[in-house]
């Protein structure tokens, strides 16, 4: 994602670079295309702004539509694709979290379990190798059943 915007940076940029030569005289540093789109660096950091939500995209578009109205359409296509490949990638991750952390719930659960059975096993084992003391006329006393 990080790689999308940086191309479509580079590519408005060599939009704005027109725009720029064609009107050197003005153009100054307080100017909303330079302000927001006057380095790939400054470029980059206003798509970020549009993706996560802090700038609002009519005020983003404005010095976009001033250089052309192309433009507009192009931002929206590489703006949407950012957003919702980034709204698919957390939720790859997260619901790969949680598939990870049921498999170890389960799997731990499943040895408690088995550990469970394996000392009622023992325990029946042990109770069982004393005959004479739990039996009487063939019949389990109650201290075993219990």
């Amino acid at each position: 994602l990080g790689f999308t915007v940086y191309i479509a940076a580079l590519g408005l940029g060599q939009a704005v670079l027109e725009y720029m030569i064609q009107n050197q005289g003005a153009l100054n540093n307080d100017h909303q295309v330079m302000e927001m789109y006057g380095s790939p660096w400054i470029m980059m950091v206003t798509f970020l702004a549009a993706c996560v939500g802090g700038a609002d995209w009519i005020a983003i578009l404005r010095p976009i539509r001033a250089i052309s109205d192309l433009l507009v359409p192009i931002f929206i296509v590489v703006m949407v694709f950012v957003i919702f490949g980034l709204a698919n990638l957390l939720t790859t991750v997260l619901t790969d979290s949680v598939l990870r952390d049921s498999r170890t719930n389960e799997r731990h659960f499943m040895s408690l379990r088995w550990r469970e059975r394996q000392s009622a096993i023992n325990r029946l084992r042990q109770l069982l190798s004393e005959p004479g003391r739990h039996f009487q006329d063939g019949l389990v006393d109650r201290q075993i059943a219990s």
